[in-house]
């Protein structure tokens, strides 16, 4: 990979004391329609309760042949940085661990590994709350596929990109996000819902330094957007964890139809696999962890919170 532009990498937490509270990294392949709207949905005024917030966003615009534009907007000039690799492997794995250890100068870090996810309108304040409610927090977020169904599902049967701004402009996004609600459903990886483990969490939150002492990406998940490295993340990091771990209800993401290497792929985690039982030196397992809640209450995703609830396990009910 080419090197960091003007990246210095600080020796400690405590050098970084003067830097903002929260850097936000998020990758970018291939992403000019959906890489904007991504932007505009971590900028302030579309992410609300933020005033007076210290927080930076890290764009990684890694190996594009089609680099996205970065929309003109006032609550990104002063917090973006990209950071462009104009080669580099199909995996970002490398580039997340390397722009977190030399180029983020927050306490807490929110990565998010795809570029093609909209975020909800408060998941950085809500983030941001239950990382300073708690000693070495770790917060987890659900994922929403845009369509009507998972887009492993919906793809195949005629959902594109034309259908999907279609959606958009009827809900009126960005004016108000909550509605995204509406035309979505819980990805894969959250079809348990808010109140079972989750296999992914595709922005999550933690201390820089938990990131790094952790190790960050397992760097030989060398297949296109990483393979199972998200995965493979969570995992590792609910097991290990010792301090906290929050789930946000009611704040997510909403990924973006972009013909990416696992979302619309409904063999893809099969495939994956080999590698994950190469890199770890097991087949992959769902994990199983405690959680405490923080909520927000969209009236759109009510619907969801009562799907969840009915997916509860009946301790009661026979097998």
């Amino acid at each position: 990979m080419t090197p960091l532009p003007d990246a210095a990498a600080p020796k400690t937490l405590e050098e970084t004391a003067g830097g903002p509270t929260l850097s936000i990294v998020v990758v970018f392949f291939d992403m000019a329609r959906e890489g904007p709207r991504t932007l505009i949905s971590l900028a302030p005024p579309y992410q609300q309760g933020v005033d007076g917030l210290d927080y930076e966003i890290i764009g990684i615009e890694h190996g594009s042949r089609h680099p996205l534009t970065v929309p003109d907007d006032p609550g990104l000039r002063e917090r973006l940085r990209m950071i462009r690799y104009a080669q580099a492997p199909v995996s970002p794995v490398e580039a997340i661990n390397e722009v977190v250890q030399h180029a983020c100068r927050g306490r807490y870090v929110m990565v998010c590994i795809d570029g093609a996810r909209i975020a909800s309108s408060h998941l950085i304040r809500q983030s941001l709350n239950a990382c300073l409610a708690f000693d070495d927090p770790l917060v987890l977020t659900l994922a929403w596929h845009l369509g009507p169904d998972v887009q492993a599902l919906s793809v195949p049967a005629g959902y594109d990109q034309s259908a999907e701004d279609k959606l958009l402009a009827d809900i009126g996004w960005p004016a108000d996000p909550d509605r995204l609600f509406e035309i979505s459903v819980f990805a894969a990886s959250s079809g348990d819902g808010y109140f079972r483990p989750i296999a992914e969490s595709n922005c999550f939150t933690l201390e820089r330094r938990a990131f790094l002492a952790c190790g960050g990406f397992r760097e030989g998940f060398v297949s296109p957007g990483g393979g199972l490295a998200n995965l493979e993340m969570l995992e590792r990091l609910v097991a290990a964890h010792a301090g906290r771990i929050v789930t946000l209800i009611g704040d997510g993401t909403f990924h973006q139809h972009h013909g990416g290497a696992a979302t619309s792929n409904r063999g893809y985690f099969k495939a994956a696999q080999p590698e994950y039982e190469a890199v770890v030196g097991r087949s992959y397992a769902r994990p199983v962890y405690d959680t405490f809640y923080s909520a927000r209450h969209p009236r759109a995703g009510k619907r969801f919170v009562e799907r969840s609830a009915r997916l509860i396990p009946d301790p009661g009910r026979k097998a």
